[in-house]
């Protein structure tokens, strides 16, 4: 009997308390659920942090990656958008390709992210966006 993965966690996060208290969260996750929904994923857990996407330190975070490296029936990471997963590119590829290894993707539900070539570039261009604007608002401020 093989077990197939249907199961994604949904990884939702906003910066500021301001942010967590109009509505953005429960966006996210509704939005994120109609993804699965969708494609046919059972929504496992979903994690919430409100907290900079600067560093992967982050609480939840950092336990939803715990608990997909435990749980062999995650297919995904479903975010509302690549910004909520990461703000630094090469935190979001490095994480990504473990999650990868352990046959688990990461999507989006606002952005076509697959592993075709251009959802590959996509997620990258996305990811250095971020990234950009980050180092943009930082150097604004000094």
């Amino acid at each position: 009997m093989s077990l197939e993965k249907n199961g994604a966690v949904i990884y939702c996060r906003v910066s500021t308390k301001e942010q967590a208290s109009n509505l953005s969260l429960p966006l996210q996750e509704e939005k994120c659920r109609t993804y699965c929904a969708d494609n046919k994923w059972e929504v496992v857990r979903v994690y919430s942090d409100q907290e900079s996407a600067k560093t992967v330190n982050r609480t939840q975070f950092q336990e939803m990656l715990t608990f997909c490296g435990l749980n062999k029936s995650i297919a995904a990471v479903v975010v509302y958008d690549g910004t909520r997963f990461s703000r630094e590119t090469m935190d979001a590829l490095m994480v990504e390709a473990i999650l990868n290894a352990k046959g688990i993707v990461v999507r989006s539900a606002t952005q076509p992210f697959d592993e075709s070539p251009e959802g590959g570039l996509l997620k990258t261009l996305v990811y250095a966006y971020a990234t950009y604007d980050n180092k943009l608002r930082k150097k604004r401020t000094i």
